[in-house]
């Protein structure tokens, strides 16, 4: 039967938990990443409808 010794098992261990938490850092860049656009991008149609309301009450004004 092939038991690995326990200084290699920590070593795993060890570089599971590291993997595990670049991973995590690399989904965390990514959620903020995403959060970031989906901010622009609210932001971007928010400030447009807002144009076009300032453009309509100038042409109600004309009228």
């Amino acid at each position: 039967m092939n038991v690995p010794e326990p200084t290699t098992a920590k070593l795993v261990d060890k570089k599971t938990a590291a993997y595990e938490k670049q991973q995590a850092e690399v989904e965390e860049e990514s959620r903020m990443k995403s959060l970031e656009q989906l901010a622009g991008t609210l932001m971007n149609e928010v400030k447009g409808a807002s144009d076009t309301g300032e453009k309509e009450k100038d042409g109600d004004r004309l009228q």
